[in-house]
């Protein structure tokens, strides 16, 4: 590997860091390469396209890449009339290049899952399972005079070059590798450690690469450097990374994330992230003045965890609570819990909540979404003209619609979210009532989810289609967006629509509609069942 050789070099040759006796193993150095990636970002301000690079590395095997938070924030510096302004952007495209500058080169969209802007941080999902990558959570102690070697893409693109091979050629810039010294460890107004400075050689493209010991161990993060000065570059810490990862553990969502009265039910929702929770007792705990403590088990659905916590009924003897806190916990075998995360949760009247809401007819209710948002986007025109008895309902799947006291259609802006992601689709636990093997409900439920997002984008695409020429340029732009996105949505399902078709045909199991139930086909009521 090019990264080996070059890590070899660096070693052989020696830099302004020679004082240092240490010396990084060079598989070591050659495996932190293979784990690092480039990172390119195309963002869009008031017409403006302004691409921007910089460095990530993957942290676990399920493909999810650790980066500092200003290299895929929509937030970024620019000069606006001589003086230097934070702007908001628009993060169009997000790509991660694997193997970057080589003839194994792979170039995969991700998505940020986790932002920390305080601490400069940020995790990007890409549907990539890495055979290397570097861990965060116990990074180790680093002291003045420690050597350290940088890994990233020092000034991006301007280091790219072809490849040698003609049948794959590249424009992606191949890993570098930087040696210096810790030359101060920089601490906040309580004494914790915050940042590293080095005097390794550091250049915009190097943000959210590695820094790492003579074992190949994470001690930071590069985040900054200081224009016109020598030897003064810096990056966060391994106790802040360490804060991080075990904050990131988990991705943990609650809707509503408050009480409402009157009470709703709350809908738990737990995404692993840096930790695994196979084998792990999952709860949630909502604890107030006026309440009994609800204690509700979370179950496994696939690689998301989930419960439903009731609407919490107060206690009129107890004093009236103004806020409730939720705890979602996991712990193992012997009950020592291994995640634990605390949510306040305010309570809110349920009036004072913003909705939408419309007196006409429930097809016709997705025009007030305009109304809601406060600007009018071809999403609004969901319902198509050749399909006149469409309803909202069609068009909510999961989404429970209600109605005010005034019989109007009332829908809030966390349902209007949801119904805007086609994967948020969930269909009733009677659907999988006469599975008994637990991998064959979990399949037959991705099956119907992917089934019905392909479906829904083909649908959208073709109504996206009709505005692609409108008179309206706000809407024609609007169109281009929503095309964009719809295609990348139908690049991402259709194939992992196909894998759970085929996986579906070795479990045996049919669909009927008359039941709108899956069975085994031995055992199936119908006389006309549907084959996946």
């Amino acid at each position: 590997m090019r990264a080996l050789i070059l890590a070899a070099t660096l070693i052989a040759t020696g830099s302004a860091a020679d004082a240092g006796a240490a010396e990084i193993d060079p598989e070591m150095a050659a495996r932190a390469s293979q784990a690092t990636v480039f990172i390119k970002a195309s963002r869009i301000y008031r017409g403006t396209y302004l691409p921007t690079t910089g460095t990530g590395f993957f942290v676990s095997q399920s493909g999810l890449v650790l980066t500092n938070w200003h290299v895929v924030a929509d937030q970024l510096m620019a000069m606006i009339y001589g003086t230097e302004r934070e702007v908001s952007t628009r993060v169009q495209k997000l790509e991660v290049v694997v193997n970057s500058g080589t003839d194994q080169e792979k170039v995969i969209e991700g998505k940020v899952v986790a932002r920390d802007r305080q601490n400069d941080l940020a995790l990007v999902d890409v549907h990539y399972r890495p055979a290397v990558w570097l861990d965060i959570s116990s990074p180790p102690e680093v002291a003045v005079t420690d050597k350290v070697w940088i890994i990233g893409f020092p000034f991006g693109q301007l280091l790219a070059q072809e490849s040698t091979t003609p049948s794959a050629i590249t424009f992606n810039p191949e890993v570098s590798i930087n040696v210096g010294l810790v030359t101060s460890l920089r601490r906040d107004t309580k004494g914790e450690l915050r940042a590293l400075q080095t005097d390794a050689a550091l250049n915009p493209g190097n943000s959210g690469g590695p820094m790492l010991n003579e074992h190949g161990e994470v001690v930071g993060v590069v985040n900054a450097m200081i224009y016109g000065g020598q030897g003064l570059g810096f990056a966060i810490s391994g106790n802040v990374l360490r804060g991080f990862a075990e904050n990131q553990a988990v991705r943990v969502e609650l809707e509503p994330s408050l009480v409402s009265d009157p009470p709703e039910p709350i809908r738990v929702t737990v995404t692993p992230l840096l930790e695994r929770l196979e084998g792990l007792s999952g709860s949630v705990t909502v604890e107030g003045s006026d309440i009994t403590p609800v204690r509700v088990p979370l179950q496994s659905n696939g690689r998301v965890f989930s419960a439903v916590v009731p609407g919490l009924e107060p206690q009129p003897e107890l004093p009236k609570a103004t806020s409730y806190v939720a705890e979602v916990t996991f712990a193992d075998a012997s009950g020592s819990p291994v995640v634990a995360r605390r949510f306040r949760l305010d309570t809110v009247a349920a009036a004072s909540l913003p909705r939408a809401q419309s007196q006409r007819e429930p097809g016709q209710m997705m025009e007030d979404r305009r109304y809601f948002a406060n600007e009018d986007t071809i999403a609004d025109y969901t319902k198509d003209a050749t399909e006149d008895n469409r309803s909202l309902s069609d068009i909510a799947g999961n989404v429970k619609l209600k109605r005010s006291g005034s019989g109007a259609v009332v829908i809030d802006d966390q349902a209007l979210n949801a119904m805007s992601d086609p994967l948020q689709r969930a269909f009733p636990d009677e659907r999988y009532d006469q599975i008994q093997d637990q991998e064959h409900a979990r399949l037959a439920r991705d099956y119907d989810v992917l089934r019905y997002a392909v479906e829904e984008v083909k649908r959208r695409l073709a109504v996206i289609d009709r505005y692609l020429e409108d008179r309206n340029q706000r809407l024609r732009s609007e169109a281009k967006r929503l095309l964009y996105e719809h295609q990348k949505y139908q690049r991402q399902f259709e194939p992992a629509y196909q894998v759970a078709a085929a996986s579906m045909r070795d479990t045996d199991l049919v669909f009927c509609h008359q039941q709108e139930k899956w069975y085994y086909r031995h055992a199936v009521p119908c006389e006309f069942p549907m084959v996946p």
